[in-house]
């Protein structure tokens, strides 16, 4: 009986670690590459989950008028259930985005299936922009979300919250905001994941050392600014478990 009992409990975790294995697989699938050949842009992009499931997201969308439709977000919380609500968002916000492309009328509709899907359990810090390559216009929303860095000339400029984050309130208000990329100007995408990372004596990496690091790298080429900051932080948590999901965007404007 105990050699039965023990069998089975060795066949359930088996079954369990390859449900893991494939929901790791799927999620990394429904995070795309970044988009290449938008003339005079490019754009790197990569997430590591602390765990087999991650509640992080981001994406990129062609949009009727020509624009790129950027998004970053984090659910709450982390596991499985952070990434089911995560993955109910990204497909939402693929049928939504094309249709109407008011960053805060995209947000509201996000916002109203968030509440009705996590029941006021869950909410996302999330961000939408709608980027215009031959300018460099982006007007965009922040729904609660870390505020993405824009590195100019040696300075830094964030492009802060404009609203609660989506599912948080029943009367959420968010507004549109506007910038404009300039030639050889970059724009970090961040969750906290980065700026909460921790060194052995607990120590926060911090929005200032990540302001540091991405202005250190300006001007190199997008991919090279991701690896650069990942390397960053990861050096500063010196062997440290991560605690949170770490996703990094990084859009850059040709000078």
């Amino acid at each position: 009986m105990e050699n039965a009992t023990l069998h089975l409990s060795l066949l359930e975790k088996d079954r369990m670690e390859r449900e893991r294995a494939l929901g790791k697989e799927i999620q990394k699938r429904l995070l795309p590459e970044p988009p290449a050949g938008i003339a005079g842009t490019e754009i790197a992009a990569t997430s590591v989950a602390c765990f087999e499931v991650s509640g992080d997201s981001y994406d990129f969308l062609e949009l009727p008028s020509g624009d790129l439709g950027l998004s970053i977000a984090d659910v709450s919380g982390k596991g499985v259930a952070a990434a089911l609500v995560m993955s109910s968002l990204q497909a939402a916000l693929r049928v939504a985005a094309p249709l109407d492309e008011s960053p805060v009328r995209l947000t509201a509709r996000l916002d109203k299936l968030i509440r009705e899907l996590a029941g006021g359990r869950k909410y996302v810090t999330f961000f939408f922009g709608c980027y215009t390559p031959a300018t460099g216009r982006l007007r965009y929303v922040n729904a609660g979300h870390n505020p993405p860095l824009m590195v100019c000339d040696g300075q830094v400029t964030p492009l802060g919250s404009t609203g609660v984050p989506v599912g948080l309130l029943p009367n959420g208000v968010w507004k549109e905001a506007e910038v404009v990329l300039a030639p050889g100007a970059s724009i970090v995408f961040y969750t906290d994941g980065l700026t909460e990372a921790t060194a052995p004596d607990d120590e926060e990496f911090g929005g200032d050392r990540l302001a540091a690091l991405a202005t250190s790298l300006a001007g190199r080429p997008a991919s090279e600014v991701t690896a650069g900051i990942l390397a960053g932080v990861t050096a500063f948590e010196a062997g440290s478990h991560p605690a949170d999901d770490k996703t990094l965007v990084v859009l850059r404007r040709a000078g």
